[in-house]
């Protein structure tokens, strides 16, 4: 018998606030969108440049500017918009409480709306974080399940840690 079973299941209780709603949010924005952010800054940085040093002779090139600043700056409104549609998933509940049960073979995370339990196998991805840790059932979508951290200790941090990696996901 391994270690890891010896400490499931266990039970952890906590709050959801906004503060948490938040961290997960950001969390999430600055592992997903970092990359595309930065090459949309060196863009805009190399457009910007364009625009001062080059002369604006050609009557046509006065719908660049528009273009560029249209370009740069849809990205991250549509980001800011998506930001605050998690942010606002706080308050979708009228019960804040979140219980989320470790086992062997599945964790399961419950609110007073509903009951979801997922299979190790079906982590994909562990981003653990100073304050949250995200679970992720996709590579690729938003869909993530917030673990705070103050509410894990060491062995249950690492038995988490040990199932994911253990089933095929990845820890980052």
């Amino acid at each position: 018998m391994d270690e890891t079973t010896t400490i499931l299941p266990r039970e952890i209780n906590y709050e959801w606030s906004r503060e948490l709603s938040r961290a997960a949010a950001r969390r999430y924005f600055s592992r997903r969108f970092r990359q595309p952010l930065i090459v949309l800054s060196v863009f805009c940085a190399l457009f910007i440049v364009a625009l001062i040093f080059e002369p604006h002779s050609n009557p046509a090139a006065s719908f660049m500017p528009l273009f560029g600043f249209a370009f740069c700056l849809s990205p991250v409104l549509l980001l800011v918009r998506v930001y605050f549609s998690m942010t606002k998933s706080f308050d979708e509940l009228p019960d804040n409480r979140i219980r989320v049960r470790i086992e062997s073979e599945s964790i399961t995370f419950e609110t007073c709306e509903s009951i979801s339990t997922m299979k190790w196998r079906a982590i994909k991805q562990l981003w653990k974080f100073s304050d949250v840790w995200l679970l992720s059932r996709y590579k690729t979508k938003t869909t993530c399940f917030v673990l705070p951290v103050t509410q894990l200790d060491e062995a249950i941090s690492k038995a988490i840690e040990e199932k994911v990696k253990q089933h095929g996901g990845r820890v980052a």
